[in-house]
């Protein structure tokens, strides 16, 4: 097993490297022609000629080997070996020897670390023909970045490389020679994916994240060229998941569920909030819910938390019913749930706890496994402070976000202007460690967070604002909604941020950690009629309807800031991308949606139906999962422990999946529901 992951983890760090070869290509789009394609692109790449493969150790090799040679002293460690110490670089030399690498010392006295030369020998025709059609390659001589994926998964399935001609965007495809092992003769017609191999079977690693950003100060990372996939056209609809079951919950004025955690026992926790209903309408968000499913999808225990706070009204200062919502929820390491929203009661949390009374707060509640309150916790200042947004950390703690109007108590000499994007670095017990803050004249809120290994932290910010910290980042602006991602360090330093636009509005408000340690965000998108969209994010994309239209988007950002590729995903009618989970072999992403063409070649029930749509690790989308019913239907949230997954959110229908649903709705009134998918 190891042996297959180093061969791919060679293929592609080797695909990452021809990057710039390919990045003054145009976008290529899906090709239909089946036609067989010539059996050698070019004379110079004839088969049966022995060759040598050079094969030099990639950074993230580098990193294994300096992390193994060194253990905790490896920390922070950024793939430059100049940077060890005499004694760490000793060390690290004596290890590389003993696994048989190659040490030697360039022309500055530096140690550079490689392999031996790997002897092989180019395939047949008939395999490579055999393998070009496999891939639908339309042109041998002009291999585009994402063929070039496709055509190493497969080599590597069947223990070949890819390798290209320099200078040239040809590859050639070579088996290894070996004493041990042969090459096999004959492709495989339905090889095993070796992103995504039988579940069951996965390798487990921990990813691991190269710190390249020295500086602590805030700086901008130019956006490079990234690998834009094709527009979506019309495919099958692959059912790439299984449905186990589907819950409902409700009240008689309504409710959804906004987010879900998967818990300790394999079981998941949702959290939303129920609403005030008057004249067919809702009119307000009244009390926050949290709800704990067994994996079972037995309700085992929920709580509806409101509380009262009295009027503004000078003529009547009766208590009432606050609003109160929770929107987000993280599990800690010892299998405490943490939740987190707003509210405006003035009875939920010990008065030392206020900040301000007759003021929205920022609301976090503890909670443990059987669902009793640790404690209640309220953040903020004397205005408006709401939170979106909670992650556990590493150190068993947890990082809130949200946005803020104020300027004293938890958010004093924070920012330079009023609205505030803030985040709180929090131990277990909800005491702020550390504290970090963009700030403009217009709206800003960090709408997700998420923390990597090494406890990283990365906030989705949305934002209209162009000054204060935002106007040092190209891309924002006064009058549009944009996405801005920041990375920083496990300290609170900011290390980069990036803004994510267009003509029109982006909003890609959900995020993942990435397989390699960046991580993905997810959302929507729409493009106006006019306007200079040269240099945008989304430059050489379309809506998939008329200008205006939202569209689903995902973008891989890598460690550094930089971007990695873009897929869209589009129908004619609106299309909206609600959140973002990892599962093996790449990601899975919640919707809804009322297309039925182009990426959505599904049946449509009703008004918007919800879909689950899982891609490659490379941005490829590969199945589509639609569900829903006769009326109205919202998925909100998603998550995986990377055997099942969770989508929530909210439903006016009462069939469909919603057939056998505890709580059903009556068509005018949401209910909350909860389901669960097998990953296939």
């Amino acid at each position: 097993m190891k042996n297959k992951f180093t061969s791919r983890l060679c293929v592609f760090m080797c695909f990452i490297l021809i990057l710039s070869t390919f990045a003054a290509c145009s976008v290529k789009q899906k090709v239909t022609d089946t036609t067989t394609v010539p059996t050698i692109p070019n004379n110079e790449w004839a088969p049966g000629i022995d060759t040598y493969v050079p094969v030099a150790i990639t950074d993230v090799e580098l990193v294994q080997l300096v992390s193994e040679a060194l253990g905790d002293e490896a920390s922070g460690f950024n793939g430059d070996l100049s940077t060890l110490t005499p004694e760490q670089l000793e060390k690290v030399e004596n290890l590389a020897a003993d696994k048989g690498l190659v040490v030697e010392k360039d022309e500055n006295n530096n140690t550079v670390i490689k392999k031996e030369d790997v002897p092989a020998t180019n395939i047949t025709p008939e395999q490579y023909t055999q393998i070009m059609n496999q891939v639908s390659v339309k042109d041998p001589n002009n291999i585009s970045p994402s063929e070039y994926v496709e055509i190493s998964k497969v080599a590597a399935t069947n223990n070949m490389v890819v390798v290209t001609k320099p200078g040239s965007s040809q590859v050639a495809i070579v088996k290894p020679v070996s004493t041990t092992r042969p090459a096999p003769t004959n492709i495989n017609p339905n090889p095993v994916n070796p992103i995504n191999p039988t579940p069951g079977t996965e390798k487990k690693t921990n990813p691991i994240v190269l710190n390249t950003t020295k500086k602590t100060t805030s700086i901008y990372v130019p956006q490079t060229p990234a690998y834009v996939a094709s527009m979506g056209t019309t495919r099958a609809a692959v059912a790439g998941l299984e449905g186990d079951w589907t819950a409902t919950a409700g009240t008689s004025s309504g409710c959804t569920y906004w987010d879900t955690e998967v818990t300790a026992d394999g079981g998941t926790v949702a959290v939303g909030f129920t609403y005030e209903y008057i004249d067919g309408s809702i009119k307000n968000y009244t009390s926050a819910i949290i709800s704990k499913y067994s994996e079972k999808g037995k309700l085992q225990w929920t709580k509806i938390i409101g509380g009262t706070a009295t009027t503004t009204d000078k003529d009547n200062p009766q208590p009432r019913e606050a609003k109160t919502t929770f929107e987000n929820v993280t599990v800690l390491s010892d299998g405490s749930i943490i939740a987190v929203g707003e509210t405006r009661a003035e009875d939920l949390a010990p008065a030392n706890e206020y900040k301000c009374l007759q003021t929205v707060e920022g609301l976090v509640v503890k909670f443990n496994s059987k669902g009793d309150i640790v404690w209640t916790k309220l953040y903020g200042g004397s205005r408006g402070d709401i939170l979106h947004s909670v992650h556990s950390t590493p150190d068993g703690g947890f990082v809130i976000g949200g946005k803020s109007e104020s300027s004293d108590a938890d958010l004093k000499d924070l920012g330079t202007k009023t609205i505030k994007a803030f985040i709180f670095k929090c131990d277990a017990n909800g005491n702020i460690q550390w504290r970090q803050a963009l700030s403009g004249s217009k709206h800003n809120t960090v709408e997700d967070l998420e923390v990597n290994p090494s406890g990283e932290v990365f906030a989705n910010i949305a934002t209209y604002s162009g000054d204060g910290e935002f106007a040092s980042i190209p891309g924002t602006a006064n009058t549009k909604r944009t996405t801005v991602v920041a990375k920083f360090s496990p300290t609170g330093n900011v290390l980069w941020k990036n803004a994510y636009y267009d003509s029109g509005v982006t909003n890609l408000y959900a995020m993942e950690i990435a397989h390699d340690g960046g991580v993905v965000i997810a959302g929507n998108y729409s493009l106006s009629a006019n306007g200079n969209r040269e240099g945008t994010t989304f430059e050489g994309m379309n809506n998939g309807g008329t200008p205006g239209t939202m569209d689903g988007a995902i973008i891989k950002i890598n460690s550094n800031g930089t971007t990695g590729w873009i897929t869209p995903i589009v129908g004619f009618e609106h299309d909206f991308v609600t959140g973002i989970v990892a599962i093996p072999g790449g990601y899975a992403v919640s919707g809804y949606t009322k297309s039925t063409n182009r990426d959505f070649n599904v049946t449509n029930v009703g008004d918007f139906d919800g879909f689950v749509y899982t891609l490659s690790t490379m941005g490829k989308l590969k199945s589509i999962y639609g569900f829903g019913g006769s009326m109205t239907d919202n998925p909100r949230g998603i998550c995986s422990d990377g055997k099942v997954l969770y989508v929530c959110g909210s439903t006016n229908s009462s069939d469909g999946v919603y057939s056998n649903g505890s709580v059903k709705s009556n068509g005018e009134i949401p209910v909350c529901f909860i389901s669960r998918y097998k990953v296939g």
